[in-house]
């Protein structure tokens, strides 16, 4: 488990990199060759710079510079920031032109992305504590409070209008806890379907439902402890 969250991490700060590595790559001058800046490149003390090490090292062992842009790609598959900056070698290397200013406006549209994904991360990061907030603590802890307000409620006004009164009021009581409690683990359901919905991944409803009831009914019990 811990080597397959090191492994995402990694991948993650490898696509962040393609951004610092292609602005790099637009300070050059056109006649440094794709060959200098893997070089280049692999100067850095980055996980991405490794990667240009093993490249400059196949290229000393004889593999040409399209072979070793494309070990990379090999080694990183899926990863849509390193093959666009691939192909923008591999292309560079082909044509021989001043590609400065296509590194620089690939580096600047992919720190754009990157900027409205972690814009984008942050609203869903609220929304998804503002619901486990919601249905694990605040949810309960109202109900519960409203429950014990109604435990002092004088049912013997009601006999103006239904028949019943405070001789019914033990039951009435707990139908309305069991009422709160049916609302509680509803309320705990929608909140881990959202919440897996919003991961595309609708196996982990049940993991945020075996979170969430429980602490519910917690903040629910204790509620009636602080109004006792």
């Amino acid at each position: 488990m811990f080597e397959f969250i090191r492994k995402m991490n990694e991948s993650k700060k490898k696509e962040s990199e393609v951004i610092d590595a292609l602005l790099q790559a637009s300070t050059y001058p056109n006649e440094y060759s794709i060959e200098n800046i893997i070089q280049k490149i692999a100067f850095g003390d980055t996980l991405l710079s490794d990667e240009f090490k093993i490249a400059g090292i196949e290229i000393r062992n004889g593999a040409s510079v399209e072979e070793s842009l494309a070990g990379i790609l090999k080694r990183n598959p899926e990863k849509q920031n390193i093959k666009l900056m691939v192909k923008l070698f591999i292309q560079a290397h082909r044509n021989k032109a001043d590609n400065s200013k296509v590194f620089r406006n690939a580096a600047e549209d992919l720190m754009e992305r990157q900027n409205l994904q972690d814009e984008k991360n942050i609203a869903l990061m609220t929304q998804k504590y503002t619901l486990l907030l919601g249905g694990a603590v605040i949810v309960p802890l109202v109900l519960s409070m409203l429950f014990g307000l109604m435990t002092n409620f004088d049912f013997e006004i009601l006999k103006e209008f239904y028949s019943t009164g405070n001789e019914n009021k033990t039951e009435l009581l707990g139908m309305i806890k069991l009422a709160n409690l049916i609302y509680v683990g509803e309320y705990s359901i929608i909140a881990s379907l959202f919440l897996a919905k919003q991961e595309n991944n609708m196996k982990k409803a049940l993991i945020y439902f075996l979170g969430i009831f429980p602490v519910s009914i917690c903040c629910f019990l204790f509620g009636r402890l602080l109004l006792a």
